[in-house]
């Protein structure tokens, strides 16, 4: 997906997003109260991307929860770097949550006039330099990592409607990706 996005390649984001409406048979596997909730995103392919990182999360033995009270419309010109930010955020804290003792991941979207929020959080133990948190190669899992979230930095450098709030307190880590609506 990174490197379509890139490049702006229109037929290979279509075929993706025609691979992630093909896994909507297997919301079976999901738990009911999930799924209710996923009808909530009137988003296809942010509806299919949850559903994928949900059935991955559960395959790292990670608890994924998702918190949506209402109907969440994301229409944006830069959905592909939305998605794109969303699934790097959600990978790195089911990546962390396999590290820690309560092996949960909370994810919630809420919507109100001209703003919507994605908040992710996690239990990160090991995470105590918020500053050096996104610098291109700061990593708790490792050498060779790092990269994910200096490209969700930059990603949102280069978008005008894209922000980007990180908290560390009480061992969670909390981040808030808000999404304005375009001028």
């Amino acid at each position: 997906m990174e490197s379509f996005a890139e490049k702006g390649d229109q037929q290979q984001f279509k075929a993706y997003y025609q691979e992630l409406l093909a896994q909507r048979p297997i919301q079976s596997e999901i738990q009911g109260a999930v799924i209710a909730q996923l009808d909530y995103l009137k988003n296809d392919p942010i509806r299919g991307l949850v559903i994928q990182k949900f059935l991955a999360a559960k395959q790292a033995g990670v608890t994924l929860k998702f918190e949506m009270t209402e109907p969440i419309e994301l229409q944006t010109a830069n959905l592909l770097t939305v998605i794109r930010i969303i699934g790097i955020l959600l990978d790195n804290a089911i990546e962390q949550a396999v590290q820690e003792t309560d092996k949960l991941v909370s994810c919630a979207f809420l919507q109100s006039e001209g703003l919507i929020e994605i908040t992710i959080e996690n239990t990160a133990s090991q995470v105590k330099d918020i500053q050096a948190f996104s610098a291109l190669g700061y990593s708790t899992k490792g050498a060779g990592r790092g990269t994910g979230l200096a490209n969700v930095q930059d990603l949102i450098a280069k978008q005008t409607n894209l922000f980007l709030e990180t908290q560390i307190e009480n061992r969670k880590l909390r981040q808030t990706l808000m999404i304005t609506e375009e001028t």
